[in-house]
């Protein structure tokens, strides 16, 4: 095999945008996986908080509970997920996409262990300087865990940019599908375009790289930070 082309043909790339609304697709995926990320990292700050810090009557039945959901297979809630964004009216819509994925209980579990770790004086300091608990979380748990959240928004985003069994479900128009989906534009049933197949390929997997390699010493630093604590 050839590793290395003996010429490089730039002009498939702008093939790719004239084959298929590209342009579209490429704002579906960036859409869905900005707000999905963002929710996602929220909800599991602010859950992670309440599990790691709070004290309430069944807080260990709950979690317990939440990281048993984890043993079944995403597949099987497909099914009562599509049911209940069909009765909603979701389909072919940013809020088909978006909403059923933007609680993940592996953000939860993991932020907090991490939380778990931190020390506890400073919170204290902040109670005796007035601080509630959400001004506790935002000011003081949450910039101390800026490499665990970071090294969770990558992972979060390459998970929601490449998810592609969701968006095949709940999108038939064209106009909604996201970049996964409209790989398959370039494909018949009788012939693939390789070309234009493998140059919307590598527009597809531009986006995670360029987050990698901004997150990637914060990514790093979350990796090993949270290694040490377990």
């Amino acid at each position: 095999p050839r590793w290395l082309p003996s010429q490089f043909l730039w002009e498939n790339y702008r093939e790719v945008w004239k084959a298929a609304p590209f342009g579209r697709y490429l704002y579906n995926s960036v859409t869905c996986s900005f707000w999905i990320v963002a929710a996602d990292i929220v909800s599991g700050v602010m859950a992670a908080y309440a599990f790691a810090r709070l004290r309430f009557k069944g807080r260990e039945v709950v979690f317990l509970i939440l990281l048993w959901t984890l043993m079944f297979p995403e597949q099987i809630f497909l099914i009562p997920r599509y049911l209940i964004v069909s009765r909603l009216h979701w389909r072919d819509t940013y809020a088909g996409l978006i909403i059923p994925r933007i609680v993940h209980i592996n953000t939860i579990f993991l932020l907090r262990q991490f939380f778990e770790g931190l020390p506890k004086d400073l919170e204290d300091a902040a109670v005796i300087d007035g601080c509630g608990d959400l001004r506790k979380l935002w000011n003081v748990i949450v910039p101390l865990s800026k490499p665990a959240i970071s090294a969770l928004v990558i992972l979060r985003f390459m998970w929601s940019w490449g998810a592609f069994f969701w968006p095949l479900i709940v999108v038939t128009e064209q106009n909604m599908r996201t970049l996964p989906l409209g790989l398959s534009v370039f494909k018949d049933e009788y012939t693939i375009q390789w070309r234009l197949l493998m140059g919307a390929t590598v527009i597809t997997m531009t986006p995670p790289l360029l987050v990698y390699l901004l997150f990637q010493r914060r990514f790093i630093q979350g990796v090993t930070f949270s290694g040490l604590q377990s």
